[in-house]
Order: C-alpha cells, then structure tokens, then sequence
C-alpha cells in the first residue's frame, strides 16, 4: 500500500472525487492467499492505462516487482458511476490475472472479483465438518447448491460418487469447473442455473440423490426454493449459513416434509463481531 501511494504521489496522480467525478485512481485492492502467501495489487483507475505516459506504468511496475510474493499486478478500467469496484476493462501490467490458494487440500485459482472464505482456519473447520456429517462412500451421488468456486463441491466429490453443483453466476461456475481440473477431481459437474431450475434438471436425469449441501447467500434461500428441496425426499440435508434469522426462516419450511435436525454447530468466523457461520445436519423421519 504504501509502495503505491509513494508511486502516486511522485507522479502527482489525482484520487477520484465523488462529487465532481473527476481524478484518476478510484481503488485499490490487495488480497493475499492465506496459505499460499501470493498476493494481488488491482488498481481501479478512470482511465486505461494505455491512455497514461508509459513511463508512469512502467514505474509502478518496476516499483511492484521488487516485491516477489506479488504474483498479480492488474490495472481495472472502472467507470461506473456508483462507488464500486466495477470493471470495464481488464489488464495484467505483472503475472497473473489470478493469485492461488489452498483450502482443505485443494488449491484455487482467486481472480479480483472472486468470493472465498474470508476466515480459512474455520472455513477449514466447516469443510471438515461437513464432509464427517454427510458420511459419503463411493456410491453416493451428491448436489451442492448455491455452490460458488467450489470450496465445499471438491472435497465432497472426492468422497462420492458423483456431485453437481450449481450456481447462478456464470464466472463462478467458470472457476468451479478449472478448480475441479487443476486438483484432478474428474467426477464434480458444474452448471450455471438458479437453484429451482438446476435442482429440476438435477433431478431429472439422477433421479434422488443422497446428500444435498446448501450454502446461500445472507438474504437466504427462501421458501420456494426450501419447498422445491422438500419435495426431493432426501434423506439427509447440510444447510451451511452465514445468517441465522435467514436460516430459522428457511429451516421451517422443511418442517411439513419430515425433516429434523439431527446436528446443529456454530462456528465463528469474524471474532469480535455478532456474525456467526452455522452448519445444520437435516434428516428425514
């Protein structure tokens, strides 16, 4: 960070001004890989940086490399009017466009928009968890709903049989699919649906499966989704939330398809806030 605001301040490069809209550099993003140790520098800027004196790129650059654990120096066109980190156009100034790190065993690829457990110890813990609760073997046939990159379908599918995972968010299946490939996982499937109409095609052509594990959003899945799983008749459901007002709302729904809870943990990823992660073991009477 400070290497950046030194490259800023001897170019005399402007930060960008809500009001009038008008400066250059808008954001800056650093992530780094827990266990890997790689890190990303994206810089969202007004402009390209094509439309900047070479000598300026270069410099940052220059500046950047002499810190070997930067595996990803990215320059982000964003002209969005909202205050987000938005993307127009893309550029790799340095390495990658990605930075990797492990989780569970398996390594993923991060680009700057993807969503990955911010806590990796205790997202050790509730991988972990749920892999001993669902109790697979080589016959199972798995769903992972809401499933992102991945985190909780690879080490499932590495136990089962066979395990789909769904997501709306076409890049997100995109980094499912090459996470699965980097780590050799050959038998976790990937589509880009929303949970009821993926769930349905799901079903179709598996008939029932064995274990479905859910992991939505905050806002959570909602009943007609809940109702769409309960009339699936599995046999054992793993409902993983980060938001437990959600959860209690979405938990009741299975109610009138037979389904208690057999196990229920919290777990603490963000220490000195309110916000706890849940993990629900679901079986059907």
């Amino acid at each position: 960070k400070e290497e950046v605001q030194a490259w800023q301040k001897a170019w005399n490069l402007a930060g960008y001004e809500k009001q009038s809209k008008q400066g250059l550099l808008r954001q800056l993003l650093l992530r780094q890989g827990h266990q890997s140790g790689e890190v990303m520098v994206a810089i969202f800027a007004q402009e390209e940086s094509a439309d900047l004196d070479p000598d300026v790129i270069e410099d940052l650059i220059q500046r950047l490399q002499a810190y070997p654990e930067i595996k990803s120096l990215m320059w982000i066109k964003n002209t969005a009017i909202a205050d987000r980190m938005g993307a127009d156009k893309v550029e790799v100034l340095a390495g990658r466009d990605y930075i990797r790190d492990e989780l569970a065993g398996f390594n993923y690829r991060l680009y700057f928009d993807t969503f990955f457990q911010p806590n990796p110890l205790q997202a050790q813990r509730m991988i972990d968890l749920a892999c001993d609760w669902a109790d697979l073997d080589q016959d199972s046939l798995v769903i992972d709903l809401f499933c992102g990159v991945g985190s909780f379908s690879l080490p499932l599918a590495k136990g089962a049989k066979a395990l789909v995972g769904i997501e709306i968010v076409e890049q997100s299946i995109e980094s499912a699919k090459r996470n699965a490939r980097d780590n050799g996982i050959t038998n976790a499937h990937f589509i880009a649906r929303d949970a009821r109409h993926g769930l349905a095609e799901i079903e179709e052509e598996w008939g029932q499966a064995d274990l479905l594990l859910l992991d939505p959003p905050r806002n959570g899945a909602g009943g007609k989704i809940m109702r769409r799983i309960g009339r699936m008749g599995l046999e054992k459901i793993i409902y993983v939330s980060c938001n437990p007002k959600t959860l209690a709302a979405d938990l009741v729904w299975l109610r009138d398809f037979g389904y208690e809870i057999i196990k229920f943990q919290l777990i603490d990823q963000f220490p000195h806030t309110q916000h706890v992660e849940s993990v629900v073991l679901l079986e059907k009477k």
